[in-house]
């Protein structure tokens, strides 16, 4: 899956405020999927190097 997509992901998630296994639904992918790529996601964005 592309960053793209899992970036859509991740904000679809977070804007929405729907569950996992809610947004795993509406991408046609397994719940385990949404959270690994939230997670993904959250640490870029607050890790060192992206405030640098």
């Amino acid at each position: 899956m592309s960053v793209e997509e899992q970036l859509t992901i991740s904000l679809y998630r977070c804007v929405t405020g729907l569950s996992s296994h809610h947004v795993a639904k509406r991408f046609q992918c397994f719940p385990d999927t949404i959270t690994k790529y939230l997670k993904a996601i959250l640490f870029f964005f607050t890790s060192d190097p992206f405030y640098s």
